[in-house]
């Protein structure tokens, strides 16, 4: 596959805030190194990636956009931001390519400090294969999303996925804005929008509904009555899974039916997945990316060629998946998170709702402040399904803005190795 982002792709509002043409020439006639790139400035970190990509160059994106310590200062660093006019592009000894890997992700460290995964480009373009036959990908196809190019998401099921297909990709500065771009674009080009839980919470997504629209819900945590709710109105909203360490994706819900509402479908082609005695979800991928430690080396090895998750798990008989909630909730009641979740799905609507349960104690998390009567009412449902007095009930809202998921903390637990 060639790495190439078409002339289509594009800012849904305005051009790119920083001039990346000196740092393109710079990926073009220098021997390949290493690149760490993080920013806001997605339509300039989408170009910069691909063309340190299609140029041999290892590229690496920080923990969080941030944690660029733990690479050493020897490679080149490019922060590109939204707000910046010009490109700062620090450069100590370049640092030739060490390690077989292309592209290196991290995770979010929701469960414990963030791990480092570097992954090939075989691995890469099969990946983008993959969702090539998921989405419906060719030249006039567009994808769109309000997540950060430097998302691990966006850029694999985006930015990626467009470079080797010839889709155009597009950028929103809000959510608001992908729902309008969709309203003045109905029924021309074939269009896939990478979700977040902001962009499900938005008003007029059934507005835009047409058999060339489809919903990839991303992390989002939605409730099966809203999924059915969408489809009902028209909306193709699909459900998918997988770890930053697996390349994002390992499940798909290619038959968008009533009996998949509520589970992420099956496994992709060439991945197996089982469920461990602790409720785990365990997967085996040929896109299994290599652990890095802080000096960029390979760690060693496991010789299990089964990859743990975070998140538990059950298959049912169709063989999909239903993810049941994170390592270290407890049923209650002997229900899960998720059961929860789609007990609540009436009251909740199109609000998202991330939970986590203990023996004692319940937690929902939803992005923004509930009406009393709302609030009262969730409250309500959860001592009723649960048994649990109101007082171990929390209904929360975020500390700080969301950018793309909602996951809540769990210090206590611990990802499998």
């Amino acid at each position: 596959m060639a790495w190439h982002l078409t002339p289509a792709w594009t800012s849904t509002q305005a051009p790119p805030a920083t001039d990346v043409s000196n740092t393109i020439d710079l990926l073009r006639r220098t021997q390949p190194g290493r690149l760490v790139l993080t920013g806001t400035d997605s339509v300039s970190i989408a170009t910069v990636g691909v063309e340190a990509i299609g140029n041999g160059w290892q590229l690496a994106f920080p923990a969080g956009g941030t944690d660029i310590d733990r690479w050493p200062d020897t490679l080149y660093t490019l922060r590109l931001h939204a707000d910046l006019h010009g490109t700062r592009l620090h450069r100590g000894c370049l640092s030739h390519r060490d390690g077989h890997w292309d592209v290196a992700m991290s995770t979010s460290g929701t469960t414990r400090a963030p791990r480092t995964f570097g992954f090939t480009l075989t691995q890469l373009t099969g990946v983008c294969s993959l969702y090539q036959q998921l989405y419906g990908l060719d030249e006039q196809a567009d994808i769109i999303t309000a997540l950060p190019a430097a998302h691990n998401f966006a850029f694999i099921a985006g930015v990626c996925a467009a470079a080797t297909t010839g889709a155009g990709m597009l950028f929103a500065p809000t959510h608001s804005d992908v729902i309008a771009h969709l309203a003045s674009h109905l029924h021309q080009r074939r269009t896939i929008v990478l979700a977040s839980p902001v962009l499900l919470e938005q008003e007029g997504i059934e507005r835009v509904a047409t058999p060339n629209l489809l919903i990839d819900s991303g992390a989002a945590p939605v409730s099966r009555p809203h999924v059915l709710a969408l489809r009902d109105r028209g909306a193709d909203l699909r459900e998918g899974y997988g770890t930053t360490e697996t390349l994002s994706l390992t499940h798909f819900d290619t038959a968008s039916t009533e009996q998949s509402a509520g589970t992420v479908g099956t496994t992709v082609p060439g991945v197996s997945c089982r469920i461990s005695t602790d409720h785990l979800v365990e997967v085996q991928t040929p896109y299994l990316g290599k652990e890095l430690d802080k000096e960029l080396l390979p760690a060693a090895a496991t010789a299990s060629p089964w990859a743990g998750t975070g998140d538990l798990g059950a298959i049912d008989p169709h063989g999909q998946l239903r993810l049941l909630g994170r390592a270290g909730d407890q049923p209650i009641a002997g229900l899960w998170p998720r059961d929860i979740l789609d007990a609540l799905g009436t009251t909740l609507g199109a609000r998202t709702a991330a939970i986590t349960s203990q023996p004692d104690a319940l937690t929902v998390q939803v992005l923004q402040p509930l009406p009393e009567g709302v609030h009262q009412c969730l409250v309500d449902l959860c001592a009723s399904l649960t048994s649990l007095p109101r007082t171990a009930i929390h209904i929360i809202t975020p500390a700080r803005a969301l950018t793309y998921s909602m996951k809540l903390p769990r210090p206590a637990a611990q990802e499998t190795p």
